[in-house]
């Protein structure tokens, strides 16, 4: 065994840990041995991941976006959960399926005939992570902008782990749309991602001026999923339908999105689903239309 743990041999540390059984002395120096040398590996993976927050962070900082120290501190562990989940696609044999998302009929399909007209169309996809997972195929043609304000430690990275599916994620955030000279969309596609914003109220107001005269808006996101993750990592804000209202809120504040004065109309539903815990959880499809 040198300076790496098999799945056996985290199970078995493990177990010793929770029953209290020692380990076999020759076992046990394998052990120290190896875990002084992942130690060392985890430093250095902490660092990385680190170092490529510190980069996100210079691009918010370079539009002025004032994002708050929790979310600052989130996004080291963002990249981290991203880094692992990735690889351990891999390990599952289940990362070229999960490049080939994109490769799925365009969601709002049903609504490129009502815009017809408009040539190209644009689709926004706000908050994408490192491999957009929106459907592209459509019988005409979408211009597509996938948008993290991460992109570009997922670019990187990406890169770097030789997956597939992604690498042409711009720079953003829904908060600063105004400040990045994108023009406007008849699509704008938000999904599990504005619980993790840094002011989502504004979010909402960009995301509606950045809206076509006619077009639509969809937001698909768990809801109140701060509330379920205890505020862990970039988890600070809820979302939850409120009468005919979308509310946005925090541990420090409450909005009521009056969609009506953005010339927006809204239908929703909320249906339970699965979580990758197993766990069942409400999920809300919002969708604000102008125009249709």
């Amino acid at each position: 065994m040198e300076e790496q743990l098999s799945d056996a041999d985290v199970t078995l540390l493990m177990s010793s840990i929770r029953t209290g059984t020692p380990l076999a002395p020759a076992r046990r120096q394998d052990f120290v041995v190896n875990t002084r040398a992942l130690l060392g590996h985890a430093k250095s993976y902490g660092e990385t991941c680190a170092r490529l927050a510190a980069l996100c962070l210079d691009d918010m900082a370079a539009v002025a976006a004032h994002t708050g120290p929790e979310w600052d501190a989130g996004v080291a562990e963002e990249i981290q959960w991203w880094w692992t989940w990735i690889n351990t696609l891999r390990r599952q044999g289940k990362l070229d399926s999960w490049a080939g998302l994109r490769d799925r009929a365009f969601p709002f399909e049903s609504d490129v005939a009502a815009l017809a007209g408009a040539a190209p169309l644009r689709c926004l996809n706000i908050g994408c992570g490192p491999r957009p997972d929106l459907g592209e195929k459509s019988a005409v043609r979408i211009e597509f902008v996938h948008m993290d304000p991460l992109a570009r430690a997922y670019n990187k990275l990406m890169t770097f782990l030789d997956a597939p599916g992604g690498g042409d994620v711009v720079f953003g955030a829904v908060e600063i749309l105004d400040r990045l000279d994108v023009g406007r969309f008849n699509f704008i596609a938000a999904k599990n991602c504005l619980d993790h914003a840094f002011d989502v109220p504004e979010g909402l107001n960009q995301m509606a001026a950045a809206l076509d005269e006619r077009g639509v808006i969809s937001l698909g996101h768990f809801e109140n999923e701060a509330e379920a993750q205890g505020y862990l990592g970039f988890h600070k804000w809820n979302i939850e339908i409120q009468g005919d209202r979308i509310r946005a809120w925090s541990k420090e504040r409450s909005e009521l999105f009056d969609h009506a004065t953005h010339g927006l109309a809204l239908g929703w539903d909320r249906r339970m689903v699965r979580k990758g815990n197993g766990q069942l959880h409400p999920f809300l499809d919002i969708r604000l239309t102008r125009g249709l």
